[in-house]
């Protein structure tokens, strides 16, 4: 399983607002910590993911920044404009106990927990809608 190229969400404006794990929530330092990737702050952990040589930038729109690291691992970086910023979501390829392969998301959000829980609605619709293309739905 590779990740398509549409990495970054398409915000909906009804999203079914049925609750966000307790889990994925912590009161956080600002220290983005996604896919074994870190940085002192979302901005930082961005400039690192530019400077790299082997990472390809994809999606760019007015809400998000999005780079491939290989063909397994995606991270997108919300922009100002976006109401859930400062936030990243790293996208991962990894195998399932089944033998197949699934998306793995993480992601570090230092805003209000409202804002927080609707960019994690986003990236469970997004990982929603690529699992169902890959699958022929």
């Amino acid at each position: 399983m590779m990740l398509a190229t549409t990495f970054a969400p398409v915000a909906s404006p009804a999203q079914k607002l049925k609750p966000v794990p307790e889990g994925i929530h912590s009161s956080g330092d600002g220290r983005p910590d996604v896919c074994g990737l870190q940085a002192s702050s979302v901005t930082e952990l961005e400039n690192q993911i530019k400077s790299r040589s082997d990472v390809e930038a994809l999606d760019q729109t007015a809400e998000y920044s999005a780079y491939a690291i290989g063909k397994m691992r995606q991270i997108t970086f919300t922009r100002k404009s976006n109401r859930a910023h400062p936030a990243v979501a790293c996208r991962q390829v990894v195998a399932t106990q089944s033998g197949g392969s699934t998306i793995q998301t993480s992601i570090a959000c230092f805003n209000s927990r409202a804002n927080c829980d609707w960019l994690y609605r986003e990236f469970e619709a997004l990982t929603k809608r690529m699992i169902n293309a890959m699958n022929g739905i």
